[in-house]
């Protein structure tokens, strides 16, 4: 990686120091997420790249597995910027909809995890996973 890795996905842009991408690392972890390349090319100045790519998350946005396209720059031989370039696999309607279901339950029964959703740190990635166990053991029977 070089000094700062960029990454853009849709209208933002993340930067990164090595010490901030490993924080990220660490949240990503905890949803036991899987990588595979499904493609890969040259293209000029950067490599188009297809990830297949599983997670808890994404299994509970019923979005899983998951396929986006990426195009990776290079600075001195080093990823400098990562483009999330779209998913032609991603129901983005459903993502929402599951997504705004649970954190609108756990502000209403959970307020404790409330600020799941927006917390990039390991302790965040922890909570989401409790909130959709809590959100998805609220309907079943004793």
């Amino acid at each position: 990686m070089y000094d700062t890795l960029i990454i853009v996905s849709g209208d933002f842009v993340t930067p990164y120091s090595h010490e901030s991408f490993n924080e990220f690392f660490k949240w990503d972890s905890i949803f036991r997420s899987t990588y595979k390349i499904q493609g890969l090319k040259q293209e000029n100045e950067k490599v188009l790249v297809t990830i297949r790519s599983e997670s808890l998350k994404y299994k509970f946005l019923e979005n899983n597995p998951l396929t986006t396209n990426f195009a990776i720059s290079f600075t001195n031989g080093k990823i400098s910027k990562i483009e999330d370039l779209g998913s032609d696999t991603a129901n983005w309607a459903l993502w929402q909809s599951k997504r705004d279901t649970l954190v609108n339950y756990i502000k209403k029964y959970r307020p404790e995890l409330d600020g799941f959703i927006n917390d990039m740190s390991m302790k965040g990635a922890q909570n989401y996973l409790k909130a959709i166990a809590h959100y998805q053991n609220q309907n079943r029977p004793d």
